[in-house]
């Protein structure tokens, strides 16, 4: 599963989520916001479906923020919670939810929510409950703008519920908002992936690819280009008949392609994805495009602040690192992957995430590439959540209209930490600046 980091997108209408909103907003909950953080996380993992166990620990790491190496059997705020998470639900469907036709139970020995269904109550009391509920629903928005902006959401990224009056500017529809004004009521975005190339041997084994000039899969390398375009010269030249191979992409790019096409689907948008290596003028002239993972970068000029830079001699392996070119003077100069030191576990990856001007006035170009797959990753996620485009929001948004509205182009760096090397938990806004439309 990708990291735990659900949109709640596509929810309008489902009753088990109509039921969250009017739990969150009764009495015993809208004072509890880690309570309501660990409620709306537990809801969407078992309404996605499909997501994998549901672990302590990972309930520990997206929603209580404790580092990937934790250790239930030293913290028991997740046991804790949860423990208080059942009272809470007990006390609601013993009051205000007694005409609930759902009850939402967590039983004892997991994490997962059970709804189960119960006789409908006498005509009163649904009349009673129908009452209370488009009394609940007319207070969402004015509940929702107040929390986003109070942090009552900070620990609940994953939640956007969309139905009703509750689709406020910066709650529900905050996703939806930025997607429609980057795409310029363009009805087919280009997506564009990033694969890198290899040369392989017959045996399979793969040898890291330098640059220049890529001929068709499959075709028989000749000694003096292997030499010349594998990272190991030497290694090539021990390694028998050698094949270029482009067939492979990140597990980050992949699970990016599947966030962004789900956005796009919701808005009525066609997808076309492609290689980066396909990408056209005529794409370039006549649609918005995103590119995603920072090999798509090698040729392309971008702004100038932020900029992806690898070595040019071993060691190679992890050895990236994104430039600033315009730091703070109270921030680093450049950003490279973080590593446990005893292990060389990577702790956590850095990606940018960019809106620029496209080849023509009408386009813009989205790039979402970190400096590995998982970067690419926790980008894309960021982008298509309301807790990362609330982050943005919040530190290089414009006034507009009396609001803060997202700049026509930006630039901004994000941390991203990962679980086990690769698995993203959590991804951050490290800094940022608005890119003139005139660059």
């Amino acid at each position: 599963m990708k990291p735990d980091a659900p949109s709640g997108r596509g929810q309008e209408g489902v009753p088990e989520w109509e039921l969250v909103q009017r739990i969150i907003l009764s009495a015993g909950f809208v004072r509890s916001p880690r309570l309501t953080a660990l409620l709306l996380y537990l809801v969407e993992r078992k309404l996605r479906g499909g997501l994998g166990e549901l672990t302590e620990t990972l309930v520990a790491i997206n929603v209580f923020e404790r580092p990937a190496d934790y250790n239930p059997a030293e913290d028991s705020i997740v046991r804790t919670h949860v423990r208080l998470l059942r009272q809470k639900l007990d006390a609601y469907f013993r009051g205000e939810g007694a005409a609930e036709d759902l009850v939402l139970e967590i039983p004892k020995g997991g994490y997962v929510p059970s709804f189960i269904s119960r006789r409908p109550p006498p005509p009163a009391s649904r009349a009673t409950a129908a009452g209370n509920r488009r009394v609940i629903l007319a207070a969402v928005a004015v509940l929702m703008a107040a929390a986003f902006v109070g942090g009552l959401w900070a620990g609940s990224r994953w939640f956007t519920p969309r139905s009703g009056t509750a689709s406020a500017a910066h709650g529900s529809n905050l996703v939806n908002m930025f997607w429609k004004g980057f795409l310029n009521k363009d009805e087919s975005v280009v997506l564009a992936y990033t694969n890198s190339v290899f040369l392989t041997t017959e045996n399979g084994d793969l040898l890291r690819f330098r640059g220049g000039a890529v001929a068709d899969r499959g075709v028989l390398v000749g000694k003096e280009d292997s030499s010349t375009t594998a990272l190991n010269p030497a290694l090539a030249q021990k390694a028998g008949p050698v094949y270029y191979e482009d067939g492979f992409t990140g597990t980050g790019e992949v699970l990016a392609v599947h966030d962004l096409t789900q956005v796009f689907s919701e808005l009525g948008v066609k997808v076309v994805v492609k290689r980066n290596r396909l990408v056209s003028a005529d794409d370039l002239r006549n649609h918005d495009l995103v590119f995603l993972g920072s090999k798509v970068l090698e040729g392309m000029r971008l702004p100038h602040r932020f900029s992806f830079q690898w070595p040019v001699e071993p060691p190679y392996l992890w050895r990236g690192r994104i430039i600033d070119n315009a730091p703070a003077p109270s921030q680093p100069r450049s950003y490279e992957l973080e590593r446990d030191p005893a292990t060389g576990v990577i702790r956590a990856d850095y990606a940018v995430f960019d809106v620029l001007p496209g080849v023509t006035p009408a386009r813009r170009t989205m790039v979402i590439a970190g400096l590995t797959t998982s970067g690419t990753q926790g980008a894309a996620e960021f982008a298509t959540t309301q807790a990362g485009l609330g982050q943005i929001l919040r530190a290089i948004g414009v006034q507009h209209d009396g609001t803060k509205a997202f700049p026509p182009f930006f630039e901004c760096m994000l941390r991203v930490e990962a679980a086990k090397g690769l698995d993203v938990v959590k991804v951050k806004y490290v800094t940022g600046a608005i890119v003139p439309p005139s660059e």
